[in-house]
């Protein structure tokens, strides 16, 4: 399977990594606006291609699938005409902008549907092997999950006060997210909580997950001095499990009477390896949906630190592109509606206000109207019938009703009817 590379973030870089491991994949070239970027791409792997434009990577062989990590609006509007080939895009979400820059893609997904997000949180790999121990182990009925992250010392911050930035706890979350609803299900509350020395630089994000029907989550994001890790605790009913990570990339779980070593050594790698992998074997991944749905969650620890108070999520099954399409319809179907009315209302007051159909009912209801029927076939001579009718309304006729005859069917019908009109005029 040969994959297309557009890329400005060094988030793709894990994927890079996994797609070398393996012989099903292959990249058919990258194309990337940032030369630093450019470099370590050159530098880690020379045997890929970069081109100085996303087109030629179109000039030998269209590619099955594109990998794309950034937002800027060069990868997008170069991501926008390789999907409108039909390519599919599968898209990397930990995105240095924060979550929000996941809806910048929606409109490409919405328009075509072949937009899939990647998640790399190097918690999913791990993820697997910890609920098999937890299930071995005994450890009862999952209760809650407890999860605490600890970001890297940023370059030349101070040691004594290390604080945590808002926008790249949000793309922590979102990562994390992605594992969190696989075993927990979908929350529909959030409290968020931020703490620290300095008001305004918070050291610790905590953010609490909760329903009805799911564990308690309790997600923890925090910077020290030391290396980059992360803990996750399970707890049962039972007992609980304890799995560490450090920045060694050499997870453990404890919880059982010898510590057990995963054989994995570059999480991150394998959280991007265990995707591609169904991408070259055309497994069904994350549907978008799924990622704007896990935004959203993202979205609302906003809110919740803002109002300072528990949000409940309210997640829209449809787009607003797919609303708008909807209230659309409704906007003229309603206005096709008003319009039948419409014309149903003027004809009839145009019936009631027409006077020939109301000279029409005045002589109808005196008797005055002398039918077809009342002559002889095709005759301007009146039948026995119609002469009684004749002297009756000669007896009872006044000047304020007229004497209709209605017209003939017959042909030519404007000689006989002129002949029948003199009929009545002569015998009244």
């Amino acid at each position: 399977m040969k994959l297309t590379i557009l890329a400005d973030e060094t988030s793709i870089l894990p994927f890079l990594d996994a797609v070398q491991a393996t012989d099903a994949l292959s990249v058919q070239g990258c194309w990337s606006p940032s030369a630093e970027l450019q470099n370590t791409i050159r530098q880690r792997y020379p045997d890929i291609r970069i081109v100085p434009q996303w087109d030629e990577l179109l000039v030998d062989t269209s590619p099955d699938a594109v990998l794309v990590a950034g937002s800027s609006a060069d990868i997008r509007s170069a991501a926008r005409l390789l999907i409108q080939s039909g390519i599919p895009l599968y898209v990397v979400t930990d995105l240095s902008a924060g979550p929000s820059q996941l809806f910048s893609w929606t409109e490409a997904w919405q328009e075509r549907g072949k937009v899939t997000p990647l998640f790399c949180s190097g918690v999913a790999s791990v993820l697997k092997d910890a609920q098999a121990e937890f299930r071995e182990a005994r450890k009862g009925k999952l209760w809650k999950i407890e999860f605490e992250r600890h970001l890297s010392p940023l370059p030349g911050s101070p040691n004594d006060r290390p604080s945590i930035q808002l926008d790249e706890a949000d793309r922590a979350l979102l990562q994390d997210l992605s594992w969190i609803e696989a075993i927990a299900g979908t929350p529909s509350q959030v409290t968020a909580l931020v703490s620290g020395p300095d008001p305004s630089e918070a050291s610790e994000l905590s953010v609490l997950l909760a329903a009805k029907t799911i564990p308690e989550v309790r997600w923890t994001c925090t910077r020290d001095s030391g290396l980059a890790r992360w803990t996750l605790k399970l707890f049962g009913s039972q007992g609980e499990i304890e799995i560490h990570c450090t920045e060694n990339h050499h997870p453990t779980i404890l919880g059982s009477e010898t510590e057990i070593v995963l054989p994995i050594e570059q999480t991150l790698v394998a959280d991007a390896a265990a995707q591609l992998d169904r991408i070259a074997t055309g497994s069904t991944l994350s549907e978008w949906d799924r990622a704007i749905r896990l935004g959203e969650t993202g979205a609302a620890v906003r809110r919740s630190l803002t109002k300072r108070r528990t949000v409940d999520l309210h997640f829209e099954e449809v787009s607003e592109l797919s609303q708008f399409k909807s209230q659309m319809t409704a906007f003229g179907c309603g206005a096709l509606l008003w319009a039948l009315f419409g014309t149903i209302s003027m004809l009839t007051l145009a019936g009631l206000l027409d006077p020939r159909d109301r000279e029409y009912r005045t002589a109808a209801s005196a008797g005055f109207v002398v039918k077809d029927s009342e002559f002889a076939e095709g005759s301007a001579d009146l039948s026995p019938k119609g002469a009684e009718h004749v002297d009756r309304i000669s007896r009872d006729w006044s000047a304020t009703t007229p004497v209709l005859v209605v017209q003939s069917s017959s042909d030519p019908a404007v000689q006989l009817d002129e002949e029948r009109y003199e009929t009545v005029v002569n015998r009244l």
